[in-house]
């Protein structure tokens, strides 16, 4: 019984060889295709772990206060600068690491009035 199937299956295939073909082409590249993707995947991943694992787990990022209201600055507040006394305990414990950074930025926001129309 499985011997006169696969013997029609076999006829079939020989019968219609572009379809045959055509179908096997497709399987060999729909599945080369999720290899591919695989691989990329697996790639970014690597690339990304050894980007976290150099930044290392001592990093220690320190920012001068300022309030935000939602997400924005509160109305006429600017950053403080920190001060000497409040800066030389982290300097003391920086100057025994391999390197520091400083970086200094600024935030700004802008709010617009929208008229109502009545």
């Amino acid at each position: 019984m499985i011997t006169s199937m696969l013997r029609e299956a076999f006829g079939a295939m020989i019968a219609n060889k572009l379809h045959t073909f055509l179908t096997m082409l497709g399987m060999v590249i729909g599945v080369g295709a999720v290899i591919l993707m695989l691989a990329i995947g697996q790639g970014a991943q690597v690339v990304v772990q050894q980007t976290i694992a150099t930044m290392g787990s001592n990093l220690f990022i320190v920012l001068s206060g300022s309030s935000t209201t939602a997400g924005d600055l509160a109305s006429g507040s600017l950053p403080t600068m920190s001060t000497s006394a409040s800066i030389s305990p982290l300097m003391r414990t920086a100057r025994r690491r391999s390197s520091t950074s400083p970086r200094a930025t600024r935030a700004s926001s802008a709010r617009t009035a929208s008229r109502r129309r009545g």
